[in-house]
This record gives structure tokens, sequence and C-alpha cells, in this order.
């Protein structure tokens, strides 16, 4: 039992290959549960956003026929949702004719992003 028979083991060459395979598998797999966290956290603040537009739509249905008017629902900013670190803005628009329609808008930016982001809600109220 002589030469290289009889040796055991993995070469240099096998290791380095080795390593560089779980290198690759590890980096995908970081790269996977960063995406998933960034998906995770935008459908919470879409989630926020429209909590916010819905609440302020039950206020307006709240409100008498005759009291729904622009002025009863200024434009609200720097809106935040527990210590989640978005600020959101709130607005209401309302289309005055045979009936009243009623859009809610949420818009945030998240953490600084070039893009702002928005949910609607929209209603028809008559008299």
């Amino acid at each position: 039992m002589s030469g290289r028979a009889s040796c055991k083991g993995m070469t240099i060459v096998e290791i380095l290959v080795a390593i560089t395979l779980l290198t690759v598998a590890m980096a995908a797999i970081y790269t996977a549960i960063t995406f998933a966290s960034k998906v995770s956290q935008h459908n919470v603040e879409k989630t926020m956003a429209l909590n916010l537009a819905i609440a302020r739509m039950d206020e307006v249905k709240n409100y008498a026929y005759s009291s729904i008017t622009s002025a009863n629902f200024p434009d609200e900013s720097g809106l935040t949702v527990g210590s989640y670190p978005v600020t959101f803005s709130r607005s209401v628009n309302i289309v005055t004719g045979d009936y009243k329609t009623v859009t809610v808008t949420v818009t945030w930016s998240h953490l600084g992003a070039p893009f702002v982001e928005q949910e609607q809600v929209s209603t028809i109220i008559s008299s």
C-alpha cells in the first residue's frame, strides 16, 4: 500500500471547490431572506396606510350629509403608527354633485426612498 491509492481525505482543490459552492449557496440564501424582509416591511406599510384611510373614511361616513365638506376634513401630515419609523400624510377629496364622491388618500415614503407610495379609499354618499 504505497502511493496515492492509500491516501484518504480531500485535496486542497476539492476543499476550495466545496468552500466556493457553500459561499455561493449562502449568498443566494442571504439575498432571498433580505428580499423577503423588504417585501414584508412594504406590506406592513401598505396595511398601515390602508387602515389610516379606512379610519378617516369611517369618520366621514359618520358625519351628516350637509357637514361632509373639505373644511371639516383638512389634510394631515406627519402621521405615525405606534413607533414605526415611517410618517404618513392623509388627505380627503370631496366632489359634490347629485351625491358626494369621497376619496381618502394616504401617502408615504419609505425611509427616504425617492418615490412616494399611496393607498386610496373611495365611496359615494347620497343624502
